[in-house]
């Protein structure tokens, strides 16, 4: 990714609220992510941009593509294995049969007392089990330095301020969006999943995809929910550059 981001020369990497340095708002919706996307833009005074979410994050990119009476720079959004509405009769992931009250708790018991140690080690070996949990080409494609030190680096950075901004965000992951696909019009949309995903299931690209008018789709057959953000970064963040000029 580093050469591709150099060739295209620009990458904003944006902290939903509650992450990173970002301000926590407990009382946000997905819904209301665009609003600190339209102040980024117009502090950054950008006249045309795509935005791009994964796994979690999908849903916050295409509430960019809902919202564009606010976001009129915005010419393009992309997913890539982006979970479906918990209203999804594709939505079958083992989150969502977790009551939504529960979902914060569940997340900051299993990972965000690890991400807060201080034994930097504890959270690596973490990351590292995880890897070796996934299918063969997911597990392959994320067992390098490069992805393990992104993949700890940012939950570290979720649970910089506490855990309650990364509460705040798993609860929010099986919540209602606050607004339709049916609503994402006149943008271009480029989603990309993996057939063996078991978290986000290529079912459900299809039929998010079916929703959103003149979508583009791709599926990779052997891939699940790692490696497809991690194989076909230069491809993805080349899809969307296309859709500026």
């Amino acid at each position: 990714m580093v050469s591709i981001n150099s060739d295209l020369n620009v990458l904003v990497l944006a902290d939903r609220p509650g992450l990173g340095m970002s301000t926590r708002q407990s009382t946000r919706e997905v819904v209301d992510y665009p609003d600190d996307i339209a102040e980024q833009v117009a502090h950054l005074t950008l006249r045309c941009y795509a935005v791009l979410g994964s796994s979690g994050g999908g849903a916050y990119a295409l509430a960019c593509g809902a919202r564009r009476d606010i976001l009129p720079g915005l010419k393009a959004v992309g997913v890539v294995v982006g979970l479906p509405p918990r209203d999804s009769a594709y939505s079958e992931t083992a989150m969502d049969k977790v009551p939504a009250g529960a979902v914060g708790w569940l997340w900051d018991f299993m990972v965000g007392k690890t991400a807060r140690d201080s034994d930097q080690s504890k959270l690596r070996n973490a990351v590292e089990k995880s890897i070796r949990a996934q299918n063969g080409v997911d597990a392959e494609a994320a067992k390098n330095d490069r992805v393990i030190g992104c993949m700890t680096g940012a939950l570290r950075g979720a649970f910089a301020q506490g855990p309650e901004g990364y509460v705040d965000d798993a609860a929010l992951a099986v919540a209602p969006w606050g607004f339709q696909l049916d609503d994402i019009k006149d943008v271009n949309v480029a989603m990309w999943y993996g057939e063996k995903d078991n978290i986000a299931p290529a079912a459900a690209g299809r039929a998010m995809a079916q929703r959103i008018p003149g979508a583009m789709l791709k599926v990779y057959e052997a891939e699940g929910h790692s490696a497809p953000c991690i194989k076909h970064q230069d491809e993805i963040l080349t899809t969307l550059s296309d859709f500026l000029h």
